[in-house]
């Protein structure tokens, strides 16, 4: 079965892009039980200042927490550390070590940017001793490269299953995903001689979001769907909120017999 999880707003996008993008606590949580009541078993969370603009705060992820635990308890949390251009990494580690979620997102690329390795190696360490789960994002070959070299050296420890989240079309002149993107995993991880990761989930930008995620799932991997990455459906029409984006993916999957 297809783990879905649901992104539904991401660090930059805002109101004018979308005026169902949810950037208020309640309205994230509203967001969350409509998403849960048509297959999310996931939520990526990301919080906001008052302007709309990208927040990072222990407190405030907190009071999240609490709330989505008391409006939709069987939904698994995932809480971003995503940098934006706004934070650096010793305050996307403060943020992990304050707050202690279950489950976080961490981009390889920004934690390299950590020039003592030490600090790099001992934050990896202290996430594994207190059971944190860590899903890693990966852009590109290199980010994947970076991830398995730090395995083999020990700086990340490898836990019964490991998590990826590979990212497709951040980067693209167009800002639009291609499903041929997804050859570069298996292509990457057999340059490495290494096998593909327990847990692969996908995520798409643009309006290639929804034909990505199928071809992801058709693959046995997960997906990650939202306006995080994009509102446009298969049909190429503009989703009216998150949870209608995810009901197009559903039944795009379950043409295909992927979700039961």
């Amino acid at each position: 079965m297809t783990y879905l999880m649901v992104a539904p707003n991401g660090a930059r996008k805002t109101k004018t892009d979308h005026p169902a993008l949810p950037v208020t606590s309640p309205e994230l949580v509203q967001t969350a039980l409509a998403c849960w009541e048509v297959g999310a078993q996931g939520l990526h969370a990301h919080i906001r200042n008052a302007d709309q603009s990208h927040l990072l705060d222990a407190g405030r992820y907190r009071e999240l927490l609490a709330l989505l635990k008391e409006t939709v308890p069987a939904l698994e949390v995932q809480v971003t550390t995503e940098a934006a251009g706004i934070y650096q990494a010793p305050e996307q580690r403060q943020l992990v070590l304050d707050l202690r979620p279950d489950w976080i997102s961490l981009s390889v690329r920004e934690m390299a940017r950590e020039p003592d390795s030490k600090v790099v190696r001992d934050f990896y360490a202290e996430l594994s001793q207190s059971q944190i789960r860590i899903q890693h994002i990966l852009y590109d070959a290199n980010d994947l490269r970076q991830l398995f070299e730090w395995l083999a050296q020990g700086v990340v420890l490898r836990p019964a299953s490991l998590s990826i989240l590979w990212v497709l079309g951040r980067y693209s002149s167009d800002g639009n995903s291609d499903p041929a993107e997804l050859n570069q995993v298996e292509t990457t991880l057999q340059a490495l001689g290494t096998d593909i990761p327990e847990q692969v989930m996908v995520c798409a930008f643009g309006l290639g979001q929804i034909p990505c995620l199928v071809e992801a799932a058709k693959r046995g991997w997960d997906c990650r769907v939202g306006f995080e990455n994009g509102w446009w459906k298969q049909d190429g029409s503009i989703a009216q909120d998150n949870a209608d984006l995810l009901q197009d993916l559903r039944d795009q999957l379950g043409q295909r017999e992927m979700i039961v």
